[in-house]
């Protein structure tokens, strides 16, 4: 299996260290599993939808990151 790395050069100081800190570990899982011999396809873009994930919840410092919760009722 080959993993394709982005052209986009992020750096640490632009961005809080959980979110960067979040970034560098599924980062490493998805390495992880590109350098496994036994690992399946759907867990290869499993790691990499984490790591998309991740550069898109990558947060700037003093920057608000909104989001909605909904609850239903049974």
């Amino acid at each position: 299996s080959a993993a394709n790395v982005t052209d986009e050069i992020l750096t640490a100081s632009e961005y809080t260290e959980e979110s960067w800190a979040n970034l560098q570990q599924a980062l490493a899982d998805a390495k992880a599993k590109a350098e496994s011999p036994t690992a399946t396809q759907e867990e290869i873009d499993a790691a990499k939808a984490a790591v998309d994930a991740a550069i898109k919840a990558l947060t700037k410092p003093g920057e608000t990151v909104s989001f909605t919760v909904t609850f239903n009722a049974d």
